[in-house]
């Protein structure tokens, strides 16, 4: 009998200190998950073409729902990592002072090397899809309209 005791408490320790790793683990990769969030709306408001860059992966595709006022239809507004470093190069989020822009991000879920975060701020909300790539989290889906 405390030979099984023993094996019970053992196997709890072992499962603990392995929470404890996942959880650590999972805290960082929720902070680099924010981080690329910051760094992708941040980034635009700031004109801060480095922390743009640096935050998207190279095959981003980032979309927006439009209702064309003529014909009342659908149409999807595209841009891709190169358009929106040069619209952070153009300073075009810069025009919001500071203290309007309302920065939030919401981390939804974190699954191995994806995650699902909502970015809302004064000018739109956005829905972006943020993957682990060679070791680092970048943007590479965003569905956004304005707000």
């Amino acid at each position: 009998m405390k030979n099984i005791t023993f094996f019970f408490v053992i196997a709890a320790l072992a499962s603990s200190l392995l929470t404890a790793y996942t959880i650590i683990d999972g805290e960082n990769d929720r902070k680099a998950v924010e981080k690329a969030a910051l760094d992708y709306i941040e980034g635009w408001y700031e004109g801060n073409v480095e922390r743009m860059a640096g935050c998207l992966h190279p095959d981003l595709q980032k979309k927006e729902i439009r209702i064309l006022s003529q014909t009342g239809r659908s149409q999807f507004g595209l841009h891709t990592a190169s358009t929106l470093i040069e619209g952070t190069r153009l300073g075009f989020g810069k025009q919001i002072p500071i203290e309007e822009r309302n920065i939030r991000i919401t981390v939804f879920e974190i699954f191995r090397n994806i995650a699902s975060v909502k970015a809302t701020s004064k000018l739109s909300t956005e829905y972006l899809h943020i993957v682990k790539y060679n070791g680092e989290w970048k943007v590479l889906n965003v569905l956004w309209e304005r707000n």
